[in-house]
């Protein structure tokens, strides 16, 4: 299995698919997407998650060099959530 897909499956462990965008995985993931819009250097942010986050800079590194929408809807797919719906969330 492809560890960047093992680390999606990962984060949906013992959750209820349903139940996903209440999840404190999402709404940490929601919090990191509001702050990186706000700031002037969002690859900033991402540098200070890697840095005190190994799973964070293991998943970065594996993302390096891949299409992130491409990456973003196949782990929506291969989990059976809409990604227009996790899409909507971020955005709110």
């Amino acid at each position: 299995m492809n560890p960047l897909n093992n680390n999606f499956n990962n984060m949906m462990t013992n959750q209820n698919k349903n139940s996903f965008l209440n999840s404190p995985q999402f709404l940490q993931l929601k919090q990191i997407y509001k702050a990186a819009r706000m700031t002037q250097n969002p690859n900033m942010i991402i540098q200070q998650l890697a840095n005190s986050n190994p799973q964070i800079a293991q998943t970065i590194q594996m993302l390096q060099g891949k299409n992130l929408e491409q990456v973003f809807y196949e782990g929506c797919k291969m989990n059976g959530i809409d990604p227009q719906t996790i899409l909507k969330e971020l955005s709110n």
